[in-house]
């Protein structure tokens, strides 16, 4: 039974991403017989079996990433935590550039209309609205949305949410002066 699977967006090449330091400090494995799609993206700790996931960035990739994962029958994921390493917005007189941020929701922006900057209406600040609505910033047709279900907007395990920061908002994330400069812009 896996414990926790780790899912990562992105590594670049050249430098560690949201992967890379796991990989370095926990010394986690390359799972070289991994199954179609997840080869040379999926790695495991030797030491406690947790796996970590190189899903790729954006819905579809992370969606064919995870699908891959949990029909490929080698990993029992039944009781498995997941943790999402992953790039979001966050106020910079709060959080600092790699802060750990916890949620207990989760906001789906891919899913919209965009608009051609010489085809926004009048009034409209934005060229983006929500998948099913009418105007910015309102929501789609219906209390369901526009396809059956409200699919921008998802309700996390807020007492899963409250344990991780009850765990958590003491630690102090060293700073040098270079990047409280950056933050006190």
């Amino acid at each position: 039974m896996i414990p926790a699977v780790l899912v990562t967006m992105f590594e670049p090449a050249d430098h560690a991403g949201e992967l890379g330091l796991f990989i370095e400090r926990e010394g986690l494995a390359p799972v070289t017989d991994a199954p179609a799609g997840l080869k040379g993206r999926l790695y495991q700790s030797p030491r406690h079996g947790w796996l970590a996931l190189l899903a790729g960035v954006g819905t579809a990739n992370t969606a064919v990433s995870l699908t891959a994962l949990g029909m490929c029958g080698r990993y029992d994921l039944s009781q498995a935590l997941w943790l999402i390493s992953g790039i979001a917005g966050g106020d910079p007189a709060v959080t600092t550039l790699g802060s750990s941020v916890w949620a207990d929701w989760a906001v789906d922006g891919d899913l919209a209309y965009e608009f051609d900057a010489s085809e926004v209406p009048a009034g409209w600040s934005t060229h983006l609205i929500p998948l099913g609505a009418k105007l910015p910033y309102s929501s789609g047709a219906g209390a369901d949305g526009a396809f059956g279900r409200r699919y921008e907007v998802f309700q996390l395990n807020a007492e899963l949410t409250r344990q991780a920061h009850a765990l958590t908002s003491g630690l102090k994330l060293f700073e040098t002066p270079e990047v409280a400069a950056a933050r006190a812009r």
